[in-house]
């Protein structure tokens, strides 16, 4: 490992889960003086601010529509100098619904306002980055934006007030930061997973003929809660070899069902995402053999799934084990990764050329839907790439679980 490498094992700073001296190295080599996010996943990751209602929760729509609306969402600012410190803009409604505070430098409060805009709406932490950014003496500077998310009303309003300052879009620039984790997101997918695998568990504990899915459901999310985390999403595809993919809420498992389960549990903002396939009762031989075929791309992956491969890499050798083992039938989407979204770089896709880190989190994903029982067979797992390769972030067996 070079000294460039051993730096970007991760260095949070104060409660942030931000990879200071990667972003500063990437930062350099696109020429940006400051990252400006306005996405809650990358507000999040620049100062640390972790609001757990960015995710599922019983007040999620007065969440949205009185503090995460657009003219509502935080600004978040990185500076590659060192000297001027982050910044986290936001309405004070935010903050006062937020759980964990960051430790960088809230801009809230109450300066000048150029009050509403012809569409009634105030956008005060707009406003505050604006100040944030004249205060950090950056009106000349070349600031990355995210320009799939950030809304054009803001660049627009960004651009008026700095003239001088040059705005580029950053997107791919916070993906490739992101991609490598600190030790602190590490620990937090691992804490993710930990309770993720008992709530797995218990919704096998629970399989039984009669129980409705919408009951395990609701299971779950209590469990979650208990255990520490926030219940994201779930699917059961559990049902009778050749009926719809996805059942309804409220059917009844019975004798002979199934098919594939996912879920994600979410902890300090960062989540599961795996999957298991269950059969209530004895495993049919033709679904055995599906799924093992599945199994066999899965392996193929994992054996390249290591430092200085690449997501080609995985996508290729994926392809190999299609034509050898299942006839060339599709094994699924193979996979992506994983951090504080559930789907993030690296994707497994033949377009995906850049070399695999250390400290990559890579889903591995397989699935199948089709004759001859039509059922859906899934199996995913994530797995932090190590020096030695790709390994799992949950003890769960990958067997097919049956339910007696």
């Amino acid at each position: 490992m070079n000294e460039m490498q051993r730096s970007e094992q991760g260095t949070a700073t104060g409660c942030t889960c931000l990879n200071v001296p990667r972003a500063q190295r990437l930062m350099r080599d696109a020429g940006l003086d400051l990252l400006l996010a306005n996405s809650v996943f990358n507000v999040s990751y620049l100062t640390g601010f972790i609001q757990h209602h960015w995710v599922w929760d019983g007040i999620q729509h007065f969440m949205d529509r009185n503090v995460c609306r657009d003219e509502a969402k935080p600004l978040a600012g990185f500076c590659l100098d060192p000297s001027k410190p982050p910044f986290l803009a936001c309405n004070p409604w935010v903050i006062r619904h937020n759980f964990v505070y960051p430790a960088v430098e809230i801009v809230a409060s109450s300066l000048p306002s150029r009050g509403l805009h012809d569409n009634r709406f105030a956008f005060p932490p707009l406003e505050y980055a604006v100040h944030a950014l004249r205060e950090r003496g950056l009106e000349v500077a070349r600031i990355g934006y995210e320009e799939t998310r950030l809304p054009v009303y803001y660049l627009d309003r960004l651009r008026e007030e700095l003239p001088r300052a040059v705005f580029l879009p950053a997107d791919n620039l916070f993906w490739q930061i992101r991609a490598v984790k600190t030790p602190e997101e590490i620990r937090r997918l691992r804490e993710a997973f930990r309770i993720a695998t008992q709530v797995y568990r218990d919704t096998f504990a629970m399989m039984k003929p009669g129980v409705a899915l919408d009951d395990i459901a609701r299971m779950q999310m209590a469990r979650a809660h208990e255990l520490g985390g926030l219940w994201y999403f779930n699917h059961l595809w559990v049902h009778q070899p050749g009926a719809a993919w996805d059942p309804p809420p409220d059917y009844r498992l019975q004798p002979g069902d199934e098919g594939g389960c996912d879920l994600g549990i979410y902890y300090q903002g960062y989540g599961s995402d795996f999957g298991r396939t269950v059969s209530l009762g004895p495993i049919h031989p033709d679904t055995q053999r599906d799924y093992d075929s599945l199994r066999a791309v899965y392996e193929a992956m994992i054996e390249v799934a290591k430092p200085g491969n690449s997501g080609a890499d995985l996508f290729h050798a994926a392809q190999r084990a299609i034509q050898k083992y299942r006839g060339g039938r599709a094994a699924g989407c193979l996979g992506h990764g994983l951090g504080l979204e559930c789907h993030e770089i690296p994707a497994l896709l033949p377009t995906e050329t850049e070399a695999l880190e250390e400290n990559m989190v890579v889903q591995i994903e397989v699935g199948s839907h089709g004759p001859p029982r039509n059922s859906f067979l899934f199996l995913e797992d994530a797995g932090l790439v190590t020096a030695h390769g790709w390994t799992p972030l949950t003890d769960l067996p990958q067997d097919i679980v049956v339910i007696e």
